[in-house]
C-alpha cells in the first residue's frame, strides 16, 4: 500500500501550520522537501526514513526549519509596516530600530542555515553560495558596523545610503570607509523598498535551491530504494506536556517542562 503523503497544513507543527499561506504563496518549495524528506509524527518528532543517515538528515531538518523560521518572521516584521510607518515619537524611533537590526539579523541567520542544510547535502553548491553571498555583507555592514546615517523627508519616511556589498555600483557606505557627513554624496533608498527587496531577492533565490534539493532527495531516496514512513497520529498531539514548540519537525524533545505549545498558540487540544 502506497503510503500516505503529508501536507504541511494538515500535518506541520505549530510553525508551519501558522505559516502556511506564506509557504503556499511564496516558500512552495520548502513544503515540497519537507513531505518527503522530514513530515511529522504527530509527536513533534521526524518522521521515520528507513536506510538513511539519520544524522545528517536530521542536520537538514533543522537547519531547514530555522530557514523556514527566519524567514517568516522577517516577513511578519515587513506585514507590520515598521519601516512605513511615519516616526513622530521616540519609542516608535526605538520600535523601528529593534525591527531593523533584527531584520537584518534574520538574514544573515538564513544565509547560515540554508548554506549548511546545502552542504549537507553534498553537491556543488558554489554557485548558490555566491548567490546569496551578497545578502550576508549587507548584514555584516549593519550589524557589525557603526549606526547608518538616516534622512527623514517630509512624510517622516526614513531613507539611508545604498549599503556596499561586492556587487553595489557608485558609492555605497561601508562604515570602516565613511562618516555620516558622507551621506551627502550617497545615492539613497527608502528602507521600507530596500528591506522588501533583499528580502523578495533572497526568497526567490533559496526557493528555487529547495528545488535542486528536492531533486537531490528524491535521487537519492530512489537510489536507496526508500521513502517516508506516513505515521502521523493526531491522537497523540500535544499530550506530552514538555513539548515546547521548539520541538518541531526535525527536532528533539525540549527537555522543558511546564510550557504547552496551547499557551502560544491559544489553542488548547486536551479540552
Amino acid at each position: 500500500m502506497k503510503n500516505k503523503e503529508y501536507k504541511i497544513q494538515e500535518h506541520g507543527d505549530g510553525l508551519e501550520k501558522e505559516a502556511f499561506s506564506f509557504i503556499e504563496q511564496k516558500f512552495q518549495n520548502y513544503e515540497l522537501v519537507w513531505k518527503i524528506f522530514i513530515g511529522n509524527d504527530g509527536n513533534a518528532k521526524i518522521a521515520s526514513l528507513p536506510n538513511y543517515n539519520q544524522k545528517n538528515r536530521a542536520d537538514f531538518a533543522e537547519n531547514s526549519y530555522t530557514v523556514l523560521e527566519s524567514f517568516f518572521i522577517s516577513y511578519k516584521i515587513l506585514e507590520s509596516n515598521v519601516f512605513t510607518n511615519e516616526i513622530k515619537t521616540f519609542d516608535q524611533y526605538i520600535d523601528f530600530c529593534k525591527s531593523y537590526i533584527t531584520f537584518f539579523a534574520y538574514i544573515g541567520r538564513i544565509h547560515d542555515t540554508v548554506k549548511k542544510a546545502s552542504t549537507i547535502l553534498k553537491y556543488d553548491n558554489a554557485k548558490f553560495l555566491h548567490k546569496i553571498h551578497k545578502f550576508y555583507e549587507n548584514r555584516n555592514v549593519i550589524i557589525h558596523g557603526k549606526k547608518i546615517p538616516l534622512i527623514v523627508d517630509n512624510l517622516g519616511s526614513i531613507k539611508t545610503p545604498i549599503i556596499f556589498t561586492s556587487e553595489s555600483k557608485g558609492v555605497a557606505w561601508n562604515d570602516t570607509g565613511h562618516n555620516w557627513d558622507d551621506i551627502k554624496h550617497m545615492k539613497t533608498d527608502y528602507i521600507s523598498d530596500n528591506t522588501k527587496e533583499i528580502f523578495n531577492k533572497l526568497l526567490e533565490i533559496v526557493n528555487c535551491e529547495y528545488a535542486v534539493f528536492k531533486d537531490l532527495i528524491h535521487k537519492d531516496l530512489k537510489k536507496l530504494n526508500t521513502c517516508l514512513v506516513f505515521e502521523y497520529d493526531e491522537n497523540i498531539i500535544l499530550k506530552n506536556k514538555n513539548i515546547l514548540i521548539t520541538s518541531i519537525s526535525g527536532s528533539s524533545v525540549s527537555e522543558l517542562s511546564g510550557i504547552k505549545p496551547e499557551m502560544i498558540f491559544g489553542k488548547d487540544k486536551s479540552k
